[in-house]
């Protein structure tokens, strides 16, 4: 019943594959791109949006995306973020050009209406078989070099070196006691690189989701064993369910998107580079995914084009709509506020007014942590920033209110609410816990 179904709605046997098949490749598929759940919440956080609601967006983003593609295109490809239009937009957009992600995130939405209008009148399939084809396979094969070198830089087997890029150096890690968090996690990536394409010039079914698994299999081994020790950026490789399973909320990240420059030149300037490059990103990517599966027509044209240009101009939509947030709705303004509400801990009230009156005021909620450094990791590590008064001393003042960011190997982030461009400021633990009179984990 269900395989007559599947038969009738996307043509199994007429494309060659089966239940099974599809299976397989549906979980390498995600295997394989799942990477972005992590990658992409951390790169827009950088811009100063919540961890947490990103990482649902991202999530439902591409479930739209690729369930729009099966539906209106009938083929087998996935849709996600963009790893490098996420990285324009962050460190770009909002860092360099210091508009607000908000801004920035209207800027996408237009670009998601251009598309969707484009795609409806057949402009952008016209726009996609006019490009001769080897303009169409050089942009896919610059496309695939871009994610490979991505890939290797995020592995960290390419790192920055006297000629802008080196390879990674075992040798400076071992002396520099990294190896066992940093040099071992390289090791691995090159491992998992040999054993995927090992797979793949045997021609295993579902190698490269088998070389992903076997790749984790020896990461578990080697932490288990001690020569993978984690520690900051370098998190556990077991499965972990001590804070049970939860799906953060979308509130602080849903229909805030803000317009107000949406008649200037510049925001002009931003939504024609996303849109540009988008377009590209997608010609190139459809090219080479479609090639390789051999779905091209006689000609190199794409059949069903309309439909996966439309299903990605809707997605591109969503994620914008999905990824819009308050601006108010911050720990960084809930401590400001809560400065400026006149409280102090030693005065007129207590640090739990003081916060509560801050979270009531932005809509953000609060909850007291205790003062353990692992705890107040477990917090970070959920998304959750973490607002500290902290005591006399070189610290910081009397009565003053800091946010904990994030941590790394060189201890914890924090900004100041009252200059919060100057980020950045990293903190040991044993240094700020002598200090530190109260905590609270903030959280939508």
């Amino acid at each position: 019943m269900i395989k007559t179904k599947l038969e009738k709605v996307f043509h199994l046997s007429e494309n060659h594959t089966d239940i099974k098949t599809e299976f397989i490749a549906g979980c390498t598929t995600f295997m394989t791109m799942s990477y972005i759940l992590a990658v992409n919440p951390s790169i827009l956080s950088e811009a100063g949006m919540d961890k947490g609601a990103v990482f649902t967006a991202t999530i439902l983003a591409a479930f739209i995306g690729t369930m729009l593609m099966a539906v209106l295109s009938n083929y087998p490809i996935a849709l996600a973020p963009g790893m490098g239009l996420n990285a324009y937009f962050a460190y770009t957009v909002v860092l360099e050009m210091g508009y607000t992600w908000q801004v920035a995130l209207a800027a996408v939405f237009v670009e998601g209406v251009i598309f969707i209008i484009l795609s409806l009148t057949n402009v952008r399939e016209a726009i996609f078989n006019a490009i001769p084809p080897g303009l169409k396979n050089a942009a896919s094969v610059g496309v695939g070099i871009y994610i490979a070198f991505i890939g290797l830089q995020n592995a960290k087997i390419i790192v920055d070196g006297n000629k802008l890029v080196a390879f990674y150096s075992f040798h400076k890690s071992v002396e520099e006691g990294r190896f066992s968090q940093e040099g071992i996690t390289v090791l691995l990536a090159l491992l998992g690189i040999i054993i995927t394409s090992i797979l793949v010039i045997k021609k295993v079914k579902g190698n490269i989701l088998w070389g992903i698994l076997i790749t984790w299999g020896l990461g578990i081994v080697c932490e288990l064993t001690g020569l993978y020790k984690p520690q900051g950026e370098f998190v556990s490789l077991l499965p972990d369910f001590s804070r049970g399973l939860y799906i953060p909320s979308l509130k602080p990240t849903f229909m805030q998107m803000d317009f107000s420059k949406v008649f200037t030149f510049d925001f002009m300037v931003v939504m024609a580079a996303f849109l540009f490059v988008d377009m590209f990103d997608t010609i190139g990517a459809l090219i080479g995914i479609t090639a390789r599966a051999d779905l091209l027509d006689a000609n190199g044209k794409l059949p069903r084009v309309k439909g996966a240009l439309t299903a990605d101009a809707i997605a591109t939509f969503s994620g914008a709509v999905l990824l819009t947030h308050n601006r108010d709705a911050s720990p960084i303004a809930v401590a400001k506020y809560s400065k400026e509400a006149g409280y102090s801990v030693d005065g007129s009230g207590s640090s739990w007014t003081l916060i509560s009156e801050g979270c009531r005021h932005y809509g953000v909620k609060a909850k007291t942590v205790a003062l353990d450094e692992s705890r107040m990791k477990a917090e970070l590590d959920a998304g959750h920033p973490i607002v500290v008064n902290v005591g006399p001393g070189d610290f910081t003042d009397t009565g003053h209110f800091m946010v904990i960011t994030g941590y790394d190997d060189e201890g914890f982030s924090i900004n100041d609410p009252n200059s919060i461009e100057k980020s950045g400021k990293r903190w040991l633990f044993k240094n700020i816990s002598s200090q530190i009179r109260a905590v609270w984990s903030m959280y939508v």
